[in-house]
């Protein structure tokens, strides 16, 4: 970094984390209704995302690749759905990420860090996953003057900020998620649940503050490689197992017991004093405030849950138009590919329309005769026709 000047700003962290779509964390479902049965997603779903993410040195976030499991790229997954239009999105049949998709993670990085670079190279800090190492991927680099820096194997817990802070709060954010929906009744949290709430899974993870505290627990900005030497396990020379003892009598404690027995002495004499009737009194009131409470509480919930339902149901929809056959597209382009078909359909319908009027008009308006029956002809005199006799002169 020192030799190339390299600041803060043009240093990144670039790394690989996955999900499995619609899988929370273990939790207990409280309702009402007996007779609907409640459900949370199935830890046994196979769906997978990986989503490719980069933070820089002084805070920064740049948009992601997400890999989606699948082979074409559906119209409803950015007609429907809330995901900002730099992101990247590629499919995969396993939803992992290959060689081909992170040679194009990697333009659409050098394109997006190129906007704010302010010295000459920028650093990329990876970990040693094979796709990061082929020919064309450090061949691009070079071209562009990014300098790659792959960390040593098994080292990346220690040395690569985004697996040191950021992923751990990331998961959590979307085992959250996938609660939230579960309790607004959601019970397939799918592809297209997942997109529509990724960006707000990322808001809450990205801080700066959050990007800052990688940077700094990894010992990089500022240098400290003391951080990473106190994470290492100390090693101390093996001992002889000491011989063992002989039984020594445990110093008696108090059992559970005698402070229950304790505890029921000093309730009873606070119920003989004269104030009983005022503290039963003062919890009846709290009681009272706090079932208020509960039921403003409760019908704001209900509001929320069907509004998200609502909202949900607009989302789900069947259709299975495709926008692209795999490769990778942003957000933004896939938008107006979708645009450009909505038009061309809306003009198709009027063409259509305007054709259907013609023909209805030619066929409801009356034939008029031809031109040599608009005048019928009349009976005409036979003395007309004959010629008069001339005048005899005499």
């Amino acid at each position: 970094m020192y030799e190339y000047g390299i600041v803060p700003t043009d240093t990144y962290n670039m790394d690989e984390t996955g999900f499995r779509i619609g899988v929370g964390g273990s939790q207990w479902i409280v309702t009402m209704d007996f007779k609907k049965p409640q459900v949370s997603p199935s830890d046994t779903s196979r769906d997978y995302v990986t989503a490719i993410e980069s933070i820089s040195g002084d805070g920064e976030v740049l948009d992601p690749m997400l890999v989606i499991q699948g082979v074409n790229h559906l119209q409803k997954w950015y007609q429907n759905t809330e995901l900002p239009n730099g992101y990247l999105m590629g499919t995969s049949p396993s939803g992992y990420s290959n060689d081909t998709l992170s040679i194009e993670w990697l333009k659409h990085f050098e394109k997006a860090s190129r906007a704010r670079q302010k010295g000459v190279w920028r650093l990329l800090i990876f970990d040693g996953y094979g796709s990061h190492l082929t020919v064309e991927f450090i061949q691009f680099c070079d071209d562009n003057k990014i300098i790659p820096f792959s960390l040593p194997a098994h080292t990346s817990h220690l040395l690569q900020p985004l697996d040191v802070v950021v992923f751990q709060p990331l998961k959590q954010n979307h085992k959250k998620a996938v609660e939230m929906a579960t309790r607004t009744g959601c019970t397939e949290f799918n592809k297209l649940e997942f997109l529509n709430a990724i960006h707000g899974i990322r808001m809450d993870t990205f801080k700066r503050k959050t990007v800052l505290s990688a940077w700094e627990k990894a010992g990089v900005f500022p240098y400290n490689p003391e951080i990473v030497y106190m994470k290492l396990p100390a090693r101390s020379p093996r001992t002889p197992t000491p011989p063992p003892s002989e039984a020594t009598s445990s110093p008696v404690t108090r059992s559970p017991t005698s402070y229950r027995n304790q505890l029921k002495k000093i309730s009873s004499s606070v119920q003989r004093s004269r104030r009983v009737s005022l503290s039963r009194l003062s919890k009846f009131i709290c009681s009272s405030k706090v079932m208020l409470a509960s039921l403003e509480l409760a019908q704001r919930d209900l509001l929320n849950i069907s509004a998200a339902v609502s909202a949900r149901q607009k989302r789900q929809s069947k259709d299975k138009k495709v926008v692209q056959k795999g490769g990778v597209i942003t957000v933004g382009m896939a938008r107006q590919a979708i645009d450009q078909r909505v038009e061309q359909e809306a003009q198709k319908v009027a063409r259509k329309a305007a054709r259907d009027y013609k023909l209805s008009l030619s066929q409801s308006s009356p034939k008029l005769p031809p031109a040599s029956q608009n005048h019928p002809k009349l009976p005409i005199d036979p003395r007309l026709l004959t010629t008069p006799a001339p005048a005899s002169t005499s």
